[in-house]
C-alpha cells in the first residue's frame, strides 16, 4: 500500500512540469496523509488541470460520504472490476504527483526506520490515480482520489510488498484521456523500475501526521 507520500514542489513547479492550469493555492507538504487535500492532474474540458482533492476516494453513489474500508489505495489487479473503483477507472483517471513516498517495515518490533523512496534523476513520481466527485445532501461537492498500487519492485520490496504505480511523462496523456480504450489501461499499471528507485532511511519524525516539514526526509545517518 501507500499510506504516506510527500510533494515538496510549489504549485508553479507542478504546473510547469505537467503543463496544466491551476486555480487553487498549494503549500508544499513533506507528509501527505489520508484525508489531506493534495494536487492531482486531470483532463478537464479545456485541457489539463491541477485540482486539490481529498485523499481517500468517496464514490459518487455514496449516501453519506463514507466507505466501509480505506479507499486511499486501489489494487491494480482488481481496480477495473471492483464495484467501488470500476466507474472511476473507466471515466475518471488522474495523475498524483509526488516527490516520494514512505514505507515502514511490516515488523515494527525490529526497529527498522521509515524509508523514503524517490525517483532517481527526477523531481516527480507520476502516480496513477482515479478520482470521483460526491455531492452531499446539502449540495456540497467533494472531489477525492485513490492511488493505484501494484507489486513492489526489488528496492521497495525489501520493506513492503506493494508500491504505487508510477508512469513516465510520455504515458500521461493516454492515462488521463477519457478516450483511451479500457483494454489498454492495464499496461500502465506495472511497478516503477527498481534501477530508477532510490531509498533513504529517515527518522521517526515522519511518524507524526502533524509534522509536515523537511525534517520528515532528513536522513538518520546525518542526525
Amino acid at each position: 500500500m501507500c499510506g504516506r507520500y510527500g510533494l515538496i514542489k510549489k504549485i508553479e513547479e507542478i504546473q510547469k512540469r505537467y503543463r496544466a492550469q491551476y486555480s487553487e493555492a498549494w503549500e508544499t507538504n513533506y507528509n501527505i496523509c489520508p484525508t489531506t487535500l493534495a494536487p492531482v492532474i486531470v483532463e478537464g474540458e479545456k485541457g489539463r488541470e491541477i485540482r486539490l482533492m481529498k485523499w481517500g476516494l468517496i464514490p459518487s453513489w455514496s449516501e453519506d460520504g463514507k466507505t466501509k474500508f480505506s479507499t486511499i489505495n486501489a489494487r491494480a489487479e482488481t481496480v477495473a472490476k471492483s464495484g467501488l473503483y470500476r466507474g472511476p477507472f473507466k471515466k475518471h483517471r488522474c495523475i498524483v504527483p509526488a516527490s516520494g513516498f514512505y514505507e515502514w517495515a511490516k515488523d515494527k518490533k525490529k526497529g527498522d526506520p521509515p524509508m523514503w523512496f524517490t525517483p532517481k534523476g527526477d523531481d516527480f513520481f507520476s502516480f496513477c490515480g482515479i478520482w470521483d466527485s460526491w455531492k452531499s445532501p446539502e449540495g456540497k461537492e467533494i472531489e477525492s482520489f485513490s492511488i493505484i498500487t501494484t507489486d513492489a519492485n526489488t528496492v521497495v520490496g525489501k520493506i513492503h510488498d506493494r508500491m504505487p504505480c508510477a508512469i513516465t511523462d510520455n504515458m500521461i496523456a493516454a492515462w488521463i484521456s477519457p478516450t483511451t480504450p479500457e483494454g489498454d489501461l492495464q499496461s500502465f499499471l506495472g511497478p516503477y523500475p527498481a534501477s530508477k528507485t532510490s531509498a533513504l532511511p529517515v527518522s521517526a519524525y515522519v511518524n507524526k501526521v502533524a509534522n509536515k516539514g523537511p525534517e520528515c526526509i532528513a536522513s538518520i545517518n546525518s542526525t
